[in-house]
């Protein structure tokens, strides 16, 4: 086996809504002869993976996606010297990501993670985003799902705009509403790209298999050969 990487947030206390997560011990030692724990998630928190019916209201549950959509070969684009506030345009990608065949899993390394902690607002509010032509192209390159390790839609930061300036903004979900319809896959906020030396690896995003769910936090590693 080749070298692993992890990609995975930790999921820990988090301020965001979407991020939310509780936890209670209801069974300890001395009380008895185990301890055990009941942890109650976001299905969109941290790490995790999407599933069309996310945005669609007849799309797939998880588990309903074959597991091979979340395994092989990824193809790393690398993006690492965009800056904050910075669209990601078709011109980018295409210039990057010339290594990428169709069937594999595309990932946009943007380092945002290294730039801005997820426990600030900055990470929310002055990421780069995907936008809509740059997710077209993507799609013609006939991935099975698309990884980003920042928040990808401009519009994620809506919530922690002023009224004002929220006003001024009509942007959609742009990565989704491209990607989900056409049954491709999101992995969204993995971390830790800029520890991988290659720009193909072998991925593995599993999550648990919950019945009837849109999405779910996945271990996310990657492999190098």
């Amino acid at each position: 086996m080749g070298r692993i990487v992890d990609l995975t947030h930790p999921i820990e206390p988090h301020w965001r809504p979407s991020w939310l997560n509780e936890r209670r011990v209801h069974a300890t030692f001395d009380k008895g002869s185990w301890h055990s724990s009941i942890v109650t998630l976001s299905c969109h928190g941290f790490t995790h993976v999407d599933a069309p019916l996310h945005r669609f209201p007849d799309g797939k549950t998880l588990d309903q996606v074959p597991l091979e959509t979340f395994i092989g070969t990824a193809y790393i684009v690398d993006l690492a010297d965009v800056g904050p506030n910075t669209p990601i345009t078709a011109e980018m990608v295409s210039a990057r990501g010339g290594h990428i065949r169709p069937g594999g899993i595309v990932v946009l390394k943007t380092l945002w993670d290294q730039k801005a902690s997820h426990k600030t607002k900055e990470f929310w509010t002055t990421a780069p985003f995907v936008t809509q032509p740059a997710a077209e192209w993507i799609l013609g390159q006939h991935p099975k799902a698309v990884a980003f390790d920042f928040p990808p839609a401009f519009c994620f930061r809506y919530p922690h705009l002023d009224p004002e300036e929220r006003a001024r903004h009509t942007d959609r979900y742009a990565p989704h509403e491209t990607f989900l319809p056409h049954g491709i896959s999101t992995i969204e906020y993995v971390c830790n790209l800029g520890k991988l030396t290659r720009n193909t690896v072998q991925l593995f995003a599993l999550a648990p298999n919950v019945v009837g769910v849109e999405g779910f936090p996945a271990r996310v590693i990657a492999i190098e050969e």
